[in-house]
């Protein structure tokens, strides 16, 4: 009885196979644990095709869309399968967040997760770098490390 009650109140859909929240393993699951810290949403297991155009228009069905970075590999400028996306307010980032469980984009289930702003900005730092454009961040604002 008291697991039934705990059911119902969780948010999301359960039975997608896509874990419990942010990604702790696959298979059960449902609910989204992660709060949007920011306006900004981690977006991973995106298709190698896709756009920024693309995504732009996918995610203002949440709201309006601030910005899109994409993750390029700096070496060949190849897109890696993810990004961050930027919105208005932390409530359509969270409204993203809570739509865990269905967050598809062209035909294929995407990773969507409170962004860490370190990582974002690093990101920012490299793509700038490798197009030859000047690098602006905050001092101490950027940590080094696998994305």
């Amino acid at each position: 009885m008291m697991m039934a009650m705990m059911a119902m109140t969780m948010k999301g859909k359960g039975g997608k196979g896509k874990g419990f929240g942010g990604g702790w393993g696959k298979g059960g699951g449902g609910g989204n644990l992660w709060l949007a810290s920011s306006e900004s949403v981690f977006v991973g297991g995106l298709p190698r095709t896709c756009t920024e155009d693309q995504l732009r228009t996918h995610f203002s069905s949440f709201g309006p869309v601030v910005n899109v970075d994409m993750g390029m590999d700096p070496a060949t400028m190849a897109f890696r399968g993810f990004a961050f996306v930027s919105f208005v307010s932390k409530e359509i980032a969270q409204a993203v967040l809570d739509n865990y469980a269905d967050n598809y984009f062209m035909g294929k289930w995407i990773d969507c997760k409170s962004a860490d702003l370190s990582k974002m900005q690093s990101l920012r730092s490299q793509n700038s770098a490798a197009a030859g454009q000047p690098v602006m961040m905050q001092a101490g604002s950027v940590r080094a490390g696998p994305y």
